[in-house]
């Protein structure tokens, strides 16, 4: 439960802190970047649902586990390098969100090895280190949007998402050693 919560939280204080800071508009680009990150971890979250039950019930998928990484390096390079050349074409009103988009494609392959970790924690039935890792993650992209958010705007606010979720698969990399 406090994992979704904190995961609820952290979903929704961007908006309250981009709007004052930054304004409406630039919520609307950071916005339309968050949904093309969504879009591409989607074969990331959907391994996560098939690795948690196998995680759980001690399936080694140690050789899937290394494809999903690879897939998240190919989609990342595709979203630094070939969305932000689609998305003015597709949103014309929205260009100021390719330079986010390309930051924030970076946040892919710690978002995956966030989820891989995630898995394994939460299999091995210690989910307080993933409590905690949300706590910092939540703590990093509040802290970093609004200090990244008032020296570099838009790009900053989209640094401070890549920074959580890269804190967050760090710890978690961790966790799972001291676990171990």
């Amino acid at each position: 439960y406090g994992v979704g919560l904190i995961g609820g939280f952290a979903g929704q204080i961007d908006k309250l802190i981009i709007v004052p800071i930054l304004g409406f508009s630039s919520l609307g680009n950071y916005g339309l970047a968050l949904q093309v990150v969504a879009l591409l971890m989607t074969f990331s979250t959907i391994l996560f649902k098939y690795l948690l039950p196998q995680d759980s019930t001690g399936i080694d998928n140690t050789g899937l586990k290394k494809i999903i990484i690879f897939v998240a390096i190919g989609i990342t390079i595709f979203g630094m390098i070939v969305l932000p050349l689609i998305i003015p074409s597709i949103f014309p009103k929205y260009i100021e969100a390719s330079s986010a988009i390309q930051i924030m494609a970076l946040s892919i392959i710690p978002g995956t090895v966030e989820m891989i970790y995630s898995s394994k924690i939460l299999a091995s039935e210690k989910s307080k280190f993933v409590l905690i890792a949300g706590l910092i993650s939540l703590t990093i992209l509040t802290l970093g949007m609004i200090i990244l958010g008032l020296n570099f705007g838009a790009q900053g606010v989209a640094i401070a998402f890549v920074l959580a979720i890269s804190a967050k698969a760090t710890f978690l990399v961790c966790a799972n050693r001291i676990i171990k």
